[in-house]
This record gives C-alpha cells, structure tokens and sequence, in this order.
C-alpha cells in the first residue's frame, strides 16, 4: 500500500518534514523543491538486475530509503489511472472516477470519452474529470505553498501519463509527438503554455529515425532505443536552469514500451536502465549546479509493473458467449483496457440488476487462468463490491482483492471485474508481448525510491 501514501511522502515534505525522518529536538531539514521520476512500468527486478551498472543510482541509494514490496495500490494498474493516483494522493473513486482509459456512461448507456485520445487532453477533458472531482492534486498544493514556484510535469509519448500526473494546476505540461518536418519534438498538452523557448530548442528534439535499434516496432519507439527518455530528461534539466520549477515530475515512457513489444526484454531494458542512470546522474549534477541539491525531494517510482506470457490467456470470447446467454446484448463495455486487453477483464453492463447473476456464471464456468469474480452493487450512493467465487484462494489474497476492488467503488467502477492468475493475460492484440492493468502481483509491483532532506536511508521489506 506503500504508493497510496505519495500524497504524504510528497506534499508533506514540501510543507514541513518527511514522515520517514527520525523526529528529533530540532526539526528535520525539510526538501523545498521536487524532482519526480516515474519510470513507467517500472519493474523493481529492473533495477536490482542491472544496479551493477548504474553508478549514479547506487550513489543515490545510499542516502536513498527504499522500498521493496511496494505496490500500486488501485485495482486498474495502467497509466492514466496510476498517473492519476500519483498526481492527486486520491484512490481512483475520489479523483474524478479515472478507472480505466475509459469506462460506461451509464445514464446515456455510452462509453466515456477516452484517456486513450490526445485531443482529450488538448480540448481540457481530461483535466477537467479531476478538476470537477474537487480532489487536491500535488501541482496545486505545492503552488499553494509556492504562489511564484513553478510545478511542470511531461512524458515523451505518453501524454495520457504527463496529463493526469500535473492534472489542472500543473504550470505547464509538455509531451513529444511526430511533426510534420520528421521531429520528434515538444508540444504544449492541455491549456497553460509551454514556454516558446523550450518547444523550439532544437536540443530538445530529435530527427525520426529509420532504425531505432531494437526489437520494437518503429510506430511505438521511433528513435534510437533510450533517446526519447533521454529528451525528456533533458527537458527537465533544461526547465531546471531555466526557470528553478518548485516541482519536476517526469514519466519515461520507453520502459513500458519495451515491456510490451520487446523479443529481447530483459537485454533491452538492461540498456534503457545503463541510458536512466547516466540520465540521471546529469539531472543530479544540474540540481547541484543550480545550488540546490540539499533542497530537493528526489523519488523515483513507477505506475505499474509488467508481466510478459504467451500462454496463460484468458479467451474473451469465452466470457461474452457467457454473458450473452444470461442476455444477448447486456454490455455497455467489455474491458475498458483498449484493444489488447489488460491483465484482469471488466465489464460494465446496461443492466446492473444482472451483475451478481452474470458474475456467477462466469465463476461457475471455471475458466482457465481465471483467479477471482467480483460483482459491483450499490445502496443509494454507496459503492460495493462482493465476490461471486475465488478459485483456491488465501485469506490474505481475498483481502488484497477486496481492498483492490473498493479503490473503484464509485460510480464509474465496473459492474464485473474478472480477476486474473499471475502471468495470465486478455486474448486481445496478440502481437503485444507484455501486459499489465489488474490485480495480479507482476502488475502491482513497483519501484518506489525516496531520497533528500528528512529521509532516512534504508530499505524497507513490507
């Protein structure tokens, strides 16, 4: 539950003193200043792999505490979600409902607009779902503290990462894109500007390229392996000597990149690892220059894991023929998790009268691959969730699903949420080699790495 207190961890530090310090006669220093890294599926046997090779990160750990069971903590363990999560301290049913890329409308019986789309971002939907939620983000109490202080955040592809991370109070949120010279190259994402001078600094873009050196499609990585994480670090440094932000939060998108489409994953993520550490000993190096280095809070985490099975799969069409012999048409979404499919399956139905009698019948089929079935009831405004069946299930498993499924409880949640078995994935989009989005242990694991004033190093096993 360890990424659930961020809000805590971050907030408090940049107002008083981090939890995490030995409190004493005199108050701890307190960490003025933010540099956030969210290496997105972050996997922590990522680090533990390959730490032999990355000095700056092992400089950093010893002043760092660590933690090594830490997990997402919200059932949907996928970007926007995750990011939101972070963004705000607030479990998915508080922010605004941000369950899934999408999720049913039940009123209109129609599906939500997407976090999947960059002009939700662009036309301010997807600020404004948090924004109408009255839920306090990290960007706006850290402005509150720092009226004059800068708070940005950015991603390279993942827009759907950098927009709920800064949320509507960040100062400004950039992403990178395709343009129409062959750039890979900044934009402003969402309503507040990027500064001109920052978009057309050609250091800060990079040309397309025809190889990018790697086993992954061009489409989802076009620049040399480790390059688009290597811009967006150094538009952060750039931001850093430029304007001091109060808050720097950063998701680097080429970790999960390799994790879904690599045929040579763990070799390919060694070399983005080797890329992250001499990228963030520059970045470390930049606050040091700028004189602020004992002032500044760095963490570095992630929004979920990553788990990559070829044959562990669960057969959607196996489930809709279920549905569709309960009723023939009934849903309004199966998934939610786009055309792949996470590593758990939801659906939101028309009718939500059906929900115990469909999850039911799902159970009872015993499908493959299948863990645990969980139907959405509600009593007025109330949320709930209860459990059509859990195939050879701990006390403790149950628990953790419990838990995982109320941090949807709300009226976005899906109706039926179908719990799958470790390294078991959607049959969507096979070509896509790794998955994450569930409950499964390989989708929750996290990094999660603290290190400033009031942290106390160490490492924590819980």
């Amino acid at each position: 539950m360890k990424r659930l207190l961020l809000s805590l961890f971050l907030v408090v530090p940049l107002l008083s003193a981090l939890p995490l310090s030995t409190r004493a006669a005199s108050p701890p220093p307190v960490a003025k200043y933010l540099c956030m890294i969210v290496l997105d599926a972050g996997r922590p046997d990522y680090i533990s792999r390959n730490i032999g090779s990355m000095p700056n990160l092992r400089a950093l750990l010893q002043h760092a505490h660590q933690y090594d069971r830490a997990w997402v903590g919200d059932l949907m363990s996928i970007t926007p979600p995750g990011h939101a999560v972070i963004g705000t301290g607030s479990l998915p049913k508080d922010d605004g409902g941000i369950v899934n890329w999408d999720w049913a409308d039940r009123v209109h019986k129609t599906i939500s607009p997407t976090f999947q789309a960059k002009v939700n971002y662009l036309n301010g939907y997807a600020f404004r779902v948090i924004k109408d939620s009255g839920t306090p983000t990290l960007s706006g109490e850290i402005r509150k503290k720092y009226p004059n202080g800068l708070a940005i955040a950015g991603s390279g592809a993942h827009f759907h990462a950098a927009g709920p991370m800064g949320g509507p109070d960040a100062s400004w949120i950039f992403s990178y894109d395709r343009t129409s010279s062959h750039q890979w190259a900044p934009y402003t994402l969402g309503q507040h500007p990027v500064p001109a001078r920052l978009l057309n600094d050609p250091s800060l873009r990079a040309p397309l390229a025809s190889s990018n050196d790697s086993t992954m499609p061009l489409l989802y990585d076009p620049l040399p392996l480790g390059k688009q994480d290597t811009l967006v670090m150094n538009f952060g440094i750039k931001s850093l000597q430029l304007y001091r932000p109060r808050a720097i939060m950063l998701n680097l998108p080429e970790v999960d990149t390799v994790g879904h489409w690599s045929h040579n994953w763990y070799p390919e993520e060694a070399r983005l690892y080797r890329q992250f550490d001499a990228d963030l000993g520059r970045m470390i190096s930049a606050y040091k220059a700028a004189g602020i280095y004992d002032q500044t809070l760095f963490l570095i985490t992630a929004d979920h894991g990553m788990i990559q099975s070829k044959h562990r799969v669960l057969d959607r069409g196996q489930v809709k023929n279920i549905l569709n012999g309960v009723r023939p048409h009934a849903s309004i979404l199966i998934n939610g998790g786009g055309s792949a499919g996470p590593t758990m399956m939801s659906i939101w139905m028309k009718d939500p009268s059906l929900n115990r009698r469909v999850a039911e019948a799902i159970y009872n089929r015993h499908l493959d691959n299948v863990s645990a079935v969980f139907y959405a009831q509600h009593k007025g405004t109330k949320y709930y969730y209860n459990m059509a069946g859990c195939e050879s299930c701990s006390a403790d498993l149950k628990h953790a699903y419990h838990y995982l499924l109320s941090t949807e409880a709300g009226v976005t949640g899906e109706d039926i949420g179908i719990l799958l078995r470790e390294d078991a994935r959607n049959s969507g989009l096979s070509t896509m080699m790794g998955r994450h989005g569930g409950a499964d242990w390989g989708s929750q694991h996290i990094t999660l790495i603290l290190s400033g004033p009031g942290v106390k190093p160490g490492i924590s096993h819980q």
